[in-house]
């Protein structure tokens, strides 16, 4: 979990830049919605990583 939040910006930056800027938007953000239940539709990229902080314990 340390390595996560040490990760924290990095990861979100990634995610912005790869998926959110990318063709691919509506795609990753379906994926992510189904694969982590505890997000909203259309989320933030800190609303995915708080999701995947959630269920990473499980």
């Amino acid at each position: 979990m340390e390595t996560l939040s040490w990760a924290h910006g990095r990861i979100l930056d990634w995610w912005d830049q790869a998926w959110l800027g990318s063709p691919h938007r509506e795609r990753s953000l379906l994926v992510s919605t189904v694969s982590l239940p505890t997000l909203v539709e259309q989320p933030a990229p800190a609303d995915v990583y708080q999701a995947m902080l959630h269920q990473r314990p499980r």
